[in-house]
This record gives structure tokens, C-alpha cells and sequence, in this order.
């Protein structure tokens, strides 16, 4: 990893971590106005996660963006975007539990889901490879619109991909409702 890289990342994640705290801080005195200390700290609680999550999501998109813009990128698989007409497909029921379970980072340094994507494929072609009896739909121009990205990362087929850039609950909007998946259909 070059040194102009690890010095963004540590700069952007200084920030973040400063960001946090004070969006934190804001939330606590706000919540300090409820009238019931059991509901007030749970309603706090689930705000302090949900906004870590999203903030954190937002600050990783514009430190990937920043790197790409760089040309400093230690995941540069491939520098060809995949269009936005792309159909991507995941497998499973793509509840917002079940895609934070299926969230990692890929060898190349992409966090996020693992997808199938192609351009030109259909959706039965696409979930050749998709081992769960339900698969989830969309196209790489929604997720975009979303503020996410699907970025082409090695896997078990040439068309594997990894969405990413967004929080587990924006991703299963995006691929739900799930449909049989036509590849295992009789």
C-alpha cells in the first residue's frame, strides 16, 4: 500500500471517528429531553447505530471515490465500470439480518456483498452459480441511485461482483421482494 494512500485513510478515518462523536454527543442531549429513561435509551441506542452505520457508509463512498480519482487504489481489479444497465442478482431472502450477515470485505479491499452481475445476462444465466432457492433483483444503475456501487471482484464465477457503499436495510429495498430462483426450477 503506497504511503499517499495509507495517509488519506488515516486522515479520513480521524475524521470520521471526530464526526461521530460530535453527531453522537448532539443525539444524547436530544434524547435527554424524553420523559421515560428505559425508552429514551433505547430509542438512543438504536439511533446511535443506525446513524454509525449510515455515517460511517457515506465516509467509506467518499474515501473509495477519493482513491479511484487517485488512481492509487490497492483493489484496482479492473478498471472497466460495469454499466448501468447491468442486471445484479444475490441469493437468499435479502432481509436486512441476512445481507449484515453476508457483509465482509473481499481480498482486494471492497466491503460489501457478494453479487452476480453482467451485462447482456439474463437472470436465470446470472443465478447459475446462486446455490439458495430465492434470489434477489436489480440493476447496477438502482444501486447507484442508492449512492452505492457494484464493483467487479474475483469469486467463484466470472461474473461475481461486490455491492457495495450502502447499509444492509438500503440493500435489501433493493433486492426485495425475492423470486424463485430460476436456475434450480425444475
Amino acid at each position: 500500500m503506497s504511503e499517499n494512500w495509507q495517509n488519506l485513510k488515516n486522515h479520513i478515518e480521524a475524521y470520521i471517528q471526530n464526526e461521530i462523536k460530535a453527531y453522537l454527543l448532539f443525539i444524547e442531549i436530544s434524547a435527554s429531553e424524553l420523559s421515560s429513561s428505559e425508552k429514551r435509551d433505547q430509542i438512543l441506542e438504536a439511533i446511535k447505530q443506525r446513524t454509525k452505520e449510515e455515517r460511517l457508509q457515506k465516509y467509506f463512498n467518499d474515501l473509495q471515490r477519493l482513491v479511484e480519482e487517485s488512481g492509487d487504489s490497492p483493489y484496482n481489479e479492473s478498471a472497466q465500470k460495469i454499466p448501468d444497465e447491468a442486471l445484479v442478482v444475490r441469493g437468499g431472502r435479502n432481509r436486512p439480518a441476512d445481507i449484515r450477515r453476508g457483509m465482509g470485505t473481499h481480498p482486494c479491499g471492497v466491503t460489501g456483498i457478494s453479487v452476480e452481475c453482467a451485462l447482456g445476462l439474463s437472470v436465470k444465466e446470472l443465478a447459475i452459480n446462486i446455490p439458495h432457492s430465492q434470489v434477489g433483483v436489480t440493476t447496477v444503475g438502482e444501486v447507484r441511485k442508492t449512492e452505492g456501487d457494484v464493483i467487479r471482484t474475483s469469486g467463484r464465477s466470472p461474473h461475481h461482483a461486490t455491492l457495495s457503499g450502502l447499509i444492509p436495510e438500503k440493500i435489501s429495498n433493493l433486492l426485495t421482494p425475492t423470486y424463485p430462483n430460476p436456475a434450480r426450477e425444475q
